[in-house]
């Protein structure tokens, strides 16, 4: 079973909102009988599932751009991959209706991108809020002018 850690969070909440649910689905999914795995693995649920790691993947990509993260092309490599390794599963499951394979991909995804390329990316933003904060701190305060003063 999957346990979602702060560990795993982006410090983006939409985005850790989406990976949560990921969770839960593969714990959902993984504690399932083979019975009940063909009745929550459907097409519909599939293409929910495809949809929303599509989604994930954009959400990212455009905060990389964004915030000119340095790894933005290896990433971005990595979610093709992702989504040409989640086509091909569910190719293989519309025509053997296996659902293993699934449930495989995304507790792989959550083991391999999220907690090395994703927190890689969370790092990426923390030390740049921390750097804006540091820089705000360190700017020459202003100074409000004295109402009814004139120069």
């Amino acid at each position: 079973m999957m346990v979602w850690t702060s560990s795993m969070e982006s410090g983006i909440r939409s985005i850790d909102d989406e990976h949560k649910h990921l969770v839960d689905f593969s714990n959902i999914v993984r504690n399932a009988s083979e019975s009940q795995r063909a009745r929550l693995c459907d097409r519909k649920l599939l293409n929910s599932l495809h949809i929303l790691f599509r989604n994930i993947c954009e959400k990212e990509e455009d905060l990389m751009f964004r915030i000119d993260y340095p790894n933005v092309d290896k990433h971005m490599i990595e979610h093709s991959s992702i989504m040409s390794r989640l086509d091909m599963i569910i190719l293989n499951f519309e025509q053997t209706g296996d659902s293993t394979p699934m449930v495989d991909f995304i507790h792989d995804w959550i083991n391999t991108h999220l907690k090395a390329a994703d927190t890689s990316l969370a790092s990426f933003i923390q030390k740049r809020k921390q750097d804006n904060a540091q820089s705000a701190a360190q700017a020459p305060k202003k100074t409000r002018p004295e109402a009814g003063r004139q120069s």
